[in-house]
């Protein structure tokens, strides 16, 4: 063929050669992640060739390698510095000789992941940080150059810098001004001022003390200092943040205070008239919002760590006397490296002077704070959580064996309403990949990869580490300070075998200790079909739980069946406030039932391979009967064959039934929680009972959502004409759609269906956001045995036959509602066509509805002469297991008392340690332990 054409003096075809470059371009951008994406695209007449016809690749290559266009010497001539320097750059990370200011990154041969690296290098050399995606959409030196603030944003940085400042520096900056001294006796009144919602669980504890509880003692409120414009806004912005975590209750807008402020400005940002006010009426002052950002320049955090401190002591000097309770990281230090630890040392020496002068004060040290609801907050700065929203939002997380120092934000808030003096939080250490599990216990779906690959993942759209990404591209930057490498630790026992590892090992038994507790996983083998104890096994796992210093005492067994079928029981730092009363006085087991979890689960992959029969068959060895018979087994072989105590969440009551049928004679007391099976119900009634259910939570979100109804309508209509699709690739129906509603039954579940209802719109299309939080609320990416979770209700001669899908056409209220109404966890046959992750069950899930050879799964004469206590939490309104079924069970059960609320919701117990309490009481009461 002839030599590629000179396009210089064509202009006509220079442009359409230009053009269709970037056609090809924004063609393979639109439909391939960015690692994907062509790097460079080179316009021929025809491909080179060998004399025997076949293409020349060697020529190929050479032509992939020709200059790129955009270099000229008049671009050189007139660069800036900045562009000058960027262009070096691009030149040594892209191995190209000269690079042009408007040149393509992706043409001159670069990827996503150099990119990310480009970025990092830029940063290090004194640009300011890059937001690689605006940058991805226009890759040049100029947008660069551009996005980074010019050659204003491009600043050479010494090494100093990057450490903090110089120790004189900070030694002139932390001395405290004459005018903070102690003033008058405390103020009577009691009241608080917490001056951010960093962690809103301080909030919360100062809540429900008795003397903001008095009504007749208004001055006692608890104040919350709220960057907002005015008084409603800041009130708004305090209820919408304890409403996210769970922890907002009648009667608080009574007792909290919204103050409108900044604590950057002189008198906190308030008013001198409402400052004074409110100085005379606040006996106590919690300082604990200020800027955690590691990335932030010193003297950036000056104002917001240093004199946001300073501001604070001034408060507590006026009107009424107060004590100061100041919060302050690990960390903070003027030797170590980093802007962020320097400017928490000045405020730290600033506290001790003030303390040292006789204002009443003392410093409380975290490290990084973690939530027991469902997001993570990161005290230390906000990497942490960033980096746990980012890997939600990219549905991956990265291989790492790191852990951290946390502590949980409720232990934080105890310490603070109660402890005297300096005090360090007591911090565990959790792993990466606990946390990972976490992530997924919660119903999002991430999955593990390498470090490079999740670099692609986070490179490709925006999330919450798009700001961090150049801090990122050599691994966790030293600079940021996070987690220290697991190093494997060996323990022996008496005999000298070798008993623990460091968590989390994948030894047959390893150890994490952390200052509340001592956590040891067990695997052990069980067989798969007990009947044939001969035959193929299986590996379940568990984690044995004890409070910190009891590892030794006789303590009694307590028994944990998590809900499901196919979830995990909880990671002990995320199980919340039961987990705490229980360690009180038992050594706690959290067992992954079999399917789910770490206990051969039930997956696509783990399942691949397998006729439809022989899914179906496989299937129908993990119900109830074998879960109880694996729990058996670890009662010998970790328990020592020693009565335990079984506690039971939602499907895990109807575990404990099935267990007091088959061996009663292994538990000393039964604690259930929203789990009291419908003894002798169908399927059919069962689901009659939660279609009524499902209408009048569907008429209570609408009466507090108003504006969701017509909202849930366009979405709707707009699914029915558009071929939306999620982030796997299946497409969003609208009676898909209708399944976020899975959610309205627990505690804050309105507000996790409204919070994805309200982004559901980018303009006029579908946001990404919205179907990333649509694809988490609905799908069942690490629990395909939840799906298939009607052969809970089959028993001899008793086929589901799809059960919720024949009963939902009695309720045309429900599927011919205009506005459509929300669905609840019924499960559907259109379901295995819609979604990725159920398809390969489809002919196993028709197989077991049709299924009648099932055994029975209690045995109703045992339970009726059950003689050990039974103590069964029931949820009026509960939208999973019906109220009136579960109290027609309880009288056929012997010895078991009911525990009735209307206050909390189905996972009331797994937020609200008391109710855990309450259960003991009664079994105690009745000869239980």
């Amino acid at each position: 063929m002839d030599e590629p054409r000179d396009l210089a003096n064509d202009p006509a075809r220079t442009r359409w050669a230009a053009a269709l470059r970037e056609d090809v371009h924004r063609f393979a951008r639109e439909r391939l992640l960015p690692a994907m994406v062509p790097s460079r695209v080179v316009v021929l007449d025809d491909l080179p060739a060998l004399p025997n016809g076949k293409v020349d690749r060697g020529a190929l290559r050479a032509l992939a390698a020709a200059p790129a266009p955009g270099v000229t010497p008049a671009a050189a001539e007139h660069a800036t510095p900045a562009e000058s320097a960027a262009r070096a750059l691009w030149a040594e990370v892209l191995g190209r000789s000269e690079v042009g200011p408007d040149a393509d990154f992706f043409e001159l041969g670069g990827t996503s992941l150099i990119a990310v690296r480009m970025a990092a290098r830029w940063a290090e050399n004194g640009g300011a940080p890059l937001d690689l995606t605006a940058f991805m959409a226009s890759p040049t030196i100029r947008t660069l150059v551009r996005l980074t603030g010019g050659d204003g944003g491009w600043q050479p940085v010494p090494d100093a810098a990057v450490r903090g400042v110089p120790a004189d520096r900070l030694a002139a900056l932390a001395q405290l001004p004459a005018d903070v001294r102690p003033c008058g006796e405390p103020a009577r009144s009691g009241g608080v001022l917490i001056t951010g919602l960093a962690i809103p669980h301080i909030v919360r504890a100062f809540a429900d003390t008795d003397n903001a509880a008095d009504a007749d003692n208004t001055d006692a409120a608890v104040h919350v200092l709220v960057p907002a414009a005015d008084a409603g806004t800041a009130q708004e912005l305090l209820r919408v943040r304890l409403v996210e975590c769970g922890l907002w209750r009648a009667g608080d807008a009574d007792r909290l205070v919204a103050v409108p402020g900044d604590l950057t400005q002189p008198f906190l940002g308030m008013e001198p008239e409402t400052y004074r006010a409110l100085a005379a009426v606040v006996a106590r002052v919690v300082h604990v919002g200020e800027c955690f950002d590691r990335r932030a320049a010193f003297d950036d955090l000056v104002p917001v760590n240093v004199l946001s401190t300073l501001e604070v002591l001034r408060f507590a000097s006026t009107g009424a006397g107060k004590a100061v309770a100041h919060l302050s990281p690990l960390s903070a230090s003027s030797e170590v490296s980093g802007s962020l630890a320097q400017s928490k040392w000045v405020a730290d020496r600033l506290v001790r002077q003030a303390a040292e002068r006789g204002v009443p004060t003392r410093t409380i040290r975290v490290g990084q704070v973690v939530s027991e609801h469902e997001d993570v907050v990161d005290l230390a700065d906000g990497f942490l959580a960033a980096m746990v929203r980012a890997c939600m939002t990219v549905r991956a997380a990265p291989d790492l064996e790191l852990s951290f120092p946390v502590t949980s934000a409720a232990r934080v808030a105890e310490v603070v309403v109660g402890a005297t003096g300096d005090v360090v939080v007591p911090a565990g250490s959790v792993g990466w990949r606990e946390i990972v599990s976490n992530i997924r216990y919660i119903g999002r779906a991430v999955a593990v990869v390498g470090y490079d690959d999740w670099l692609r993942a986070l490179s490709a759209e925006p999330n919450a580490l798009t700001p961090y990404l150049a801090y990122l591209a050599d691994g966790l930057s030293p600079a940021l300070g996070y987690g220290h490498r697991l190093t494997p630790e060996t323990d022996t026992d008496d005999t000298g075998r070798e008993l623990l590892r460091t968590f989390p090992s994948r030894s047959a038994n390893t150890r994490m200790t952390t200052d509340e507790f001592t956590l040891r996983e067990h695997r052990v083998p069980v067989p798969l079909d007990h009947s044939d104890p001969d035959g193929p096994t299986i590996e379940v796992f568990a984690q044995e739980v004890v409070a910190r210093g009891r590892e030794h005492d006789d303590l009694p067994w307590l028994l944990f069946l998590q809900g499901g079928p196919g979830a995990p029981s909880p990671p002990p730092a995320f199980a919340g406030g039961w987990l705490t009363t229980a360690l009180e006085d038992h050594r706690v087991l959290l067992f992954d039932q079999r399917g789910g979890g770490r206990s051969a689960p039930i997956t696509a992959s783990t399942m691949a391979g397998r006729t439809d029969q022989e899914i179906a068959a496989h299937v129908t060895r993990f119900r109830a009967d074998s879960i109880v018979r694996d729990a058996e087994v670890l009662r010998a072989r970790v328990a020592g064959g020693a009565k335990w105590t079984l506690l039971g969440q939602s499907y895990g009551g109807f575990l404990a039934l099935t267990y007091l049928s088959l061996a009663p004679e292994a538990l000393s007391a039964v604690l259930i929680s929203g789990g009291v099976p419908p003894l002798g119900a169908t399927a059919d009634e069962v689901y009659r009972h939660t279609y009524a259910e499902l209408l009048r939570k569907n008429s209570a979100y609408f009466a507090e959502h108003p504006d969701d109804a017509d909202l849930l309508k366009r979405l709707a209509a707009h699914l029915d004409t558009h071929d939306v699709r999620l982030p796997d690739g299946a497409r969003l129906t609208s009676r898909r759609l209708r399944l976020v509603g899975r959610n309205l039954g627990m505690s804050n579940g309105p507000d996790r269906v409204h919070a994805v209802l309200r982004q559901a719109w980018d303009g006029d299309r579908v946001s990404e956001g919205f179907l990333r939080a649509v694809a988490a609320e609905t799908g069942f990416t690490d629990a395909q045995l939840y799906a298939l979770q009607e052969f809970l209700y089959a028993g001899p001669d008793r086929p589901t036959r799809w059960a919720a899908h024949r009963v939902l056409a009695e309720f045309p209220e429900l599927t011919d509602a205009d506005p459509p109404l929300l669905i609840g966890e019924m499960i559907y046959p259109w379901m295995f066509e819609e979604f990725t992750e159920l398809r390969p069950f489809a002919g196993a899930a028709h197989l077991l509805a049709e299924e009648s050879d099932w055994p029975d799964l209690y045995d109703l004469d045992r339970l009726a002469a059950n003689d050990v206590p039974v103590a069964a939490l029931v949820y009026d309104g509960d939208l999973y297991t019906p109220v009136e079924l579960q109290l027609r069970a309880t009288p056929r059960i012997g010895a078991a008392r009911v525990v009735r609320t209307g206050e909390f919701h189905h996972n009331g117990m797994m937020r609200n340690g008391e109710l855990l309490t309450r259960l003991l009481e009664v079994v105690r009461g009745d000869g239980g332990p």
